[in-house]
């Protein structure tokens, strides 16, 4: 098998993984936090196949893809940010709170779920959550 051949076919794996793992986002927003962690899991795994790749055959190209992917993750989480507050019919001014993996500051007119992981910053006084991994 020729170095193109593999190319292709690591771009085609990690086109394909990142198109099933935003399907699978797409349907979490009432999702237990441990099928969420799996998730953020299963992302995490598909990153360290994209850093790989960007070893092997540019760093450049995987950024162009990493940065595709982040803009639909971001898209997916204030997708499922405005169906969660609808469902849970929260009162005006506020907000829900979608943990993932990394840290976010959370806002101030928030409604976080139980099981997160907080961080206080003292010295901004901002709050932060992630996923409890």
């Amino acid at each position: 098998m020729g170095f193109g051949v593999t190319r292709l076919r690591l771009e085609e794996y990690l086109h394909a993984a990142a198109d099933d793992l935003t399907d699978w986002e797409r349907g979490m927003s009432n999702a237990p936090q441990s099928a969420k962690r799996k998730l953020e899991g299963s992302w995490q795994h598909w990153h360290q196949i994209l850093f790989e790749y960007g070893h092997i055959f540019g760093a450049e190209n995987a950024e162009r893809l990493r940065d595709r992917i982040r803009g639909r993750r971001r898209e997916l989480l204030e997708e499922r940010k405005r169906q969660r507050g609808q469902e849970l019919r929260l009162p005006e001014g506020k907000v829900w709170f979608e943990a993932t993996a990394e840290w976010q500051e959370v806002p101030q007119n928030a409604i976080c779920a139980a099981g997160l992981e907080y961080r206080f910053d003292m010295q901004t006084g901002r709050n932060f959550a992630r996923l409890s991994l």
